[in-house]
């Protein structure tokens, strides 16, 4: 996936907290790196992976259209990361658990999610979702 990082903020150990914009959407996440090797990527196009810590809340979302995919700031979780997508597949890990990917048309990007982080429910293939996160980090490849 793509992002460009607008701002870089403070340090988390490793981390930096930056400004991103994804899209049309600008919103806060991490960083995976030091201030000092993330400062030559400010305002380019970055290829990056991303990863959270954990699900703050989630919902099934009802005449979604898939134009309407988007990672961005949470209006209602402070300090969260709000994903919307549709359920593109669905994989068995073991009998309690599946790994859902969620697609962001806008993007295009996917997410993997895990069932055990929507209290084990497994929604249905092609149902629309949005997901608020803690701790979204992107991982810039090449840097």
């Amino acid at each position: 996936m793509s992002i460009v990082i607008l701002r870089l903020g403070n340090e988390h150990g490793s981390r930096v907290s930056a400004s991103i914009r994804h899209g049309n959407h600008e919103f806060t996440a991490l960083i995976d790196g030091f201030k000092s090797n993330l400062a030559e990527l400010v305002g380019e196009n970055c290829i990056v992976e991303m990863l959270f810590e954990t699900v703050a809340s989630w919902k099934e979302l009802h005449n979604f259209q898939d134009e309407q995919s988007c990672i961005t700031s949470s209006t209602n979780t402070p300090s969260a990361v709000t994903l919307r997508g549709r359920v593109h597949n669905i994989s068995e890990l073991d009998e309690n658990n599946r790994i859902i990917d969620l697609y962001l048309q806008n993007g295009p990007e996917f997410l993997a999610i895990s069932s055990a982080d929507l209290n084990g429910i497994v929604p249905a293939l092609g149902s629309a979702l949005e997901i608020t996160v803690y701790g979204l980090c992107f991982y810039p490849t090449g840097t």
